[in-house]
């Protein structure tokens, strides 16, 4: 075991090794949130360990655990905040919906719009790699379904502004869940993603 899941696994032996863990991990907040005005540049992590005089042997436990913080607040606390409350000198964690009931915004998807927004996420994502959809080429039935898609769910895509067209952050999660449900053969009535509810409709509703 290296030093860091040393002290994970055996608890801290005292005041001041807790307290120089955790100023470690908030420095490495700190500078990860200079990524707010600077999203195209890259972070040098190996530096940042060096001066954070984090042994290069614990990199990768690091950036696993940053990494995993990411997964959490993405996934299981994306419509939640976490609060802390204390009861008879106890301190508790809470978890509170970010949105009202009013908040919500409910839209209707058809089954086949369903259908189509997997198919084009499992595409966009494993045989497109990342690269969006050219729907200046209108001969391919893909494209043009995809293109009526967009025409009526805009929100669910983005635009380079040159014919190239990209699953918007909500139509990616979306298409994550719907991915993710046929996979485990689960029929769904309604997909949820932060204060937005998809309704499945039949055809003739």
């Amino acid at each position: 075991m290296t030093a860091l899941s040393d002290s994970m696994s055996s608890g801290f032996k005292d005041g001041f090794q807790f307290r120089k863990f955790v100023h470690i991990f908030d420095q490495i907040i700190e500078i990860l949130n200079k990524f707010q005005v600077n999203y195209e540049k890259k972070l040098n992590f190996s530096k940042l360990i060096k001066y954070l005089n984090i042994p290069p042997s614990e990199e990768e436990s690091v950036l696993t655990v940053v990494l995993k913080f990411q997964e959490l607040f993405e996934d299981v606390f994306c419509e939640y905040r976490i609060k802390k409350k204390r009861e008879s000198n106890t301190l508790y964690l809470v978890a509170e919906n970010k949105f009202r009931k009013g908040d919500r915004i409910k839209i209707s998807l058809s089954n086949t719009h369903i259908k189509l927004l997997n198919d084009v996420i499992y595409t966009f994502r494993f045989i497109n790699r990342g690269k969006g959809f050219d729907i200046k080429n209108t001969e391919a039935d893909f494209l043009k379904n995809l293109e009526h898609l967009r025409s009526e769910h805009p929100y669910l895509f983005n635009s380079n502004g040159n014919g190239i067209i990209y699953p918007s952050k909500l139509g990616l999660k979306l298409g994550n869940q719907i991915i993710s449900y046929n996979k485990s053969n689960q029929k769904v009535d309604s997909y949820m993603i932060r204060n937005y509810i998809f309704e499945v409709t039949k055809e003739n509703e």
